[in-house]
């Protein structure tokens, strides 16, 4: 077991008894100044920045994330340059953003362009002899060593800015030489396989997030009968539409309402790609205003719109009651018969398929690209008949539900690969279970875990027989009659058929290694777990809860 020593700093606690733990002051170069903040107050304006490329960077908080030294998007002129020989960049300089995001660190392998510091950054420079910087880089960027203890000594619930004292006294811990090469490899080697099944996960919610796209454009635009007649919409956004639908102007089927508050005490409700929710300002979170009076109403009904901002903006249906910014947009169907999560998804597909992005104005399509009430107003959009609004609606509510649950699902396993990354940690063999499967025991997950030390498979996967032989099963053809699907078994015994099984469900255990050697998808090399269908329950309604409750006195029986 590793020996441990108590650090002296509460924030941090017991260290490994190897470790010394140093300011980071002392980790620097022996010059005159080793770390220089960028420009501040009159030493460079919004007035010194050319609106056109130059020779001449601003190494600004992009260059740094992105760590891309090869194109600039901030410029001087060279007089500019000339005279803030203080704040000029160098190869090896180590720049750290100071705002924004902050506390990453990216360092300088080439000077492709000569250049000054960007206000919001803090250039220093390290002793290579002293600190590895792959180590430096993996604390800094990938874990919140630096940000928690900031955080500690600051009282503060986020950091806001970061200053010179503040870095300089950054602790650090501190092994041999050899020592921290060794960290920085297996950290390395971690760290990337950690990244390439981040990268892997999150091509799969892009995927999801482009299928449930397709699906709600698919839908709002032919409907769900994919033999509809179909005719020319007559429209470059719609193109086709069914022969029963027409195309209106928003104007004909929406009115837009500003009601003023005229005092404040009102739910802020703010519109997210989320959903429509409720601010919570006791946090400051997000922009806040000096006086919610003059914001405007919003009821349930009512749609809520960021017309402001096209790129990250947003639409939706509001079923909370409050009051929103007075530079939103709200708007209300005139007739009451409509549907309402026909229209959200209309406007939604609006937002996603970039349609109203087409028919923004503004000085930027990186800033305020924002839709005026003309352009809104004067707008077509299909119109179907009322109850094949109501169908369309039930079927994208399902469809995007269980499409956002397997995006959340995914978005989760992000989460827990980033903590594990902040971590340094990294295991051959992760368990997934799902807080929804009450019956699963410890005796369930160690059976898993023997199979996966045995039998080294991709997966383990509880599995669950069929209560019916599925090759006894029918389907329904297009004239009603029912049919069976395997024919060859109509004179078969169900207790001579093949027992076979299906996903339970209720955990997954993952060998890490295969499932990035797989990309996450695995379609073989799995092993099963026997579960009975007592051990068997989702819970997400009421219904199920009910039944979880009978197998529940059925087990402890």
């Amino acid at each position: 077991m590793r020996e441990m020593k108590d650090s002296g700093l509460e924030w941090l606690g017991n260290v490994s008894s190897d470790v010394k733990l140093v300011p980071l002051k002392y980790l620097l170069k022996k010059e005159r100044m080793p770390i220089k903040v960028g420009p501040f107050g009159s030493q460079l304006s919004g007035t010194d920045f050319l609106k056109e490329e130059s020779d001449f960077w601003v190494y600004n908080q992009r260059i740094v994330l992105d760590e891309n030294y090869e194109a600039g998007d901030a410029y001087i002129s060279s007089e500019k340059y000339e005279t803030m020989i203080g704040f000029h960049v160098y190869e090896d300089d180590i720049l750290i953003t100071t705002r924004g995001t902050i506390g990453k660190i990216s360092r300088i392998p080439h000077i492709h362009k000569p250049g000054i510091l960007h206000p919001c950054i803090i250039r220093f420079r390290i002793d290579d002899s002293l600190y590895d910087y792959r180590l430096l880089k993996l604390i800094f960027n990938q874990s919140d060593f630096v940000t928690e203890q900031i955080l500690y000594k600051s009282n503060a619930t986020t950091i806001e800015v970061i200053y010179r004292d503040t870095l300089k006294n950054i602790i650090l811990p501190v092994w041999d030489m050899q020592t921290q090469r060794k960290i920085a490899d297996f950290l390395d080697t971690k760290c990337s396989e950690i990244d390439a099944l981040t990268a892997d996960i999150q091509t799969q919610i892009d995927t999801l997030e482009q299928y449930k796209r397709s699906i709600i454009t698919e839908a709002v635009t032919r409907g769900l009968n994919p033999d509809v007649e179909m005719k020319d919409g007559g429209n470059q956004y719609w193109g086709s539409i069914p022969t029963n639908w027409h195309l209106s102007d928003i104007k004909y089927l929406f009115e837009i309402v500003k009601r003023i508050a005229g005092k404040e005490g009102y739910d802020i409700l703010s519109v997210t790609q989320k959903g429509i929710k409720i601010k919570d300002i006791s946090n400051n979170e997000g922009q806040v205003a000096e006086s919610y009076a003059n914001y405007q109403f919003v009821y349930p009904g009512d749609f809520v719109m960021n017309h402001m901002d096209l790129l990250t903006g947003w639409v939706d249906c509001s079923k909370l009651f409050g009051v929103t910014s007075p530079d939103y947009r709200v708007f209300r169907l005139r007739d009451k018969n409509n549907s309402l999560n026909y229209y959200k998804y209309i406007m939604q597909t609006c937002y996603m398929n970039r349609i109203f992005y087409s028919l923004g104005q503004g000085v930027s399509n990186l800033g305020r690209w924002r839709l005026q009430t003309s352009s809104f107003n004067n707008f077509m959009v299909p119109v179907p008949p009322v109850e094949v609004q109501e169908s369309i609606a039930t079927y994208l509510d399902k469809k995007c539900t269980e499409i956002n649950a397997c995006i959340d699902d995914k978005q989760r396993q992000l989460e827990v690969l980033e903590e594990y990354r902040k971590l340094g940690k990294c295991y051959d063999y992760v368990c997934c279970m799902y807080p929804t499967a009450p019956f699963i025991t410890s005796n369930e997950i160690l059976e898993a875990m023997e199979k996966m030390e045995k039998y080294n498979p991709a997966v383990v996967i509880p599995v669950v027989p069929f209560s019916y032989p599925p090759q006894r099963c029918f389907v329904i053809d297009k004239q009603g009659y029912a049919k069976f699907k395997y024919p060859q078994y109509v004179q078969t015994r169900s207790q001579d058929l093949e027992k076979q099984y299906h996903d339970a469900g209720q955990f997954y255990v993952y060998n890490v290694k295969k499932l990035i050697e797989q990309k996450g998808i695995i379609e073989e090399n799995f092993m099963p777990i026997i579960l009975s269908e007592l051990q068997v329950q989702d819970i997400d309604t009421e219904d199920d809860w009910k039944i979880a409750e009978v197998k529940y006195k059925m087990l402890a029986m």
